[in-house]
């Protein structure tokens, strides 16, 4: 059973209703300009939230304040800066399990390795993770070294052959009810890579890209970017937290911050 609020924070609030949020609302927030300060006060409102018997949030306002005389939006909004509404929006917890397409995982990965790539620390967390193990290398998505490999219950399952960028969008469209994270790894010098994240943020722009290598790839996300700084399992594990919305008040383990 869901038993949902809009608990926003700043001027919409249900819980403090009587006296007025504890917590800084969008405005504040994109004024701030610290996602990490605002994936810490989404932990506690969903910890104020869910000590309070509910379970689903009606927040936060995505919406671009590109009217002033729109009275709706306001300050309910991170801002005008399409970039730094996503990067805000991104860096709350993730409204149920991801769909992830999975770039940026280790070889050994592929050879059953579930721990060895962000998709299958996710798994390992949460089972209604779902997603795809993406491999290259070749020049061009969908050239003869990519494989796509949907996720089974006990690790990768191998195709038979190469899959094309038809059948790519056939995978991210099986996460449409869901977030999707993309996971790259270096995609700033892999050009299969590179095309991979415009074909996804094309079709789905509130894609959270997730990058376990270097931070030259902080541009191609386009604002919605969250940095590993490396593919060890202490560096998936702290991306999966964050992503699942575990960091922060529950005393678990510390997320990954947008690099």
């Amino acid at each position: 059973m869901l038993i949902a609020a809009d608990e926003e924070g700043g001027i919409i609030t249900r819980v403090e209703a009587r006296t007025g949020s504890s917590y800084p609302g969008n405005g504040a927030l994109g004024a701030v300009g610290d996602t990490g300060l605002t994936r810490r006060v989404a932990a506690s409102i969903g910890a104020m939230l869910a000590a309070g018997g509910v379970n689903l949030d009606l927040a936060p306002t995505a919406d671009i304040d590109s009217n002033p005389a729109n009275p709706v939006i306001g300050v309910r909004s991170f801002g005008a800066d399409p970039s730094l509404v996503a990067a805000h929006t991104a860096n709350m917890p993730l409204p149920g399990p991801p769909y992830v397409v999975d770039a940026g995982g280790r070889m050994s990965s592929l050879l059953g390795d579930r721990a060895g790539s962000l998709l299958g620390v996710l798994r390992e967390r949460d089972p209604a993770v779902d997603g795809v193990w993406l491999t290259g290398p070749s020049a061009e998505l969908g050239g003869p070294g990519d494989r796509i490999v949907p996720a089974g219950p006990d690790g990768p399952v191998r195709p038979d052959g190469p899959v094309g960028p038809a059948e790519l969008e056939a995978m991210i469209a099986r996460g449409a009810s869901r977030p999707l994270v993309l996971a790259v790894r270096d995609a700033h010098r892999r050009a299969w890579q590179r095309e991979l994240v415009g074909r996804v943020l094309a079709r789905r722009p509130d894609t959270v890209v997730v990058g376990t290598g270097t931070e030259h790839d902080r541009d191609l996300a386009r604002g919605s970017y969250l940095g590993t700084r490396g593919a060890g399992r202490a560096n998936l594990a702290a991306a999966a937290d964050v992503l699942l919305g575990r960091n922060g008040h529950a005393g678990r383990e510390r997320g990954a911050g947008p690099g």
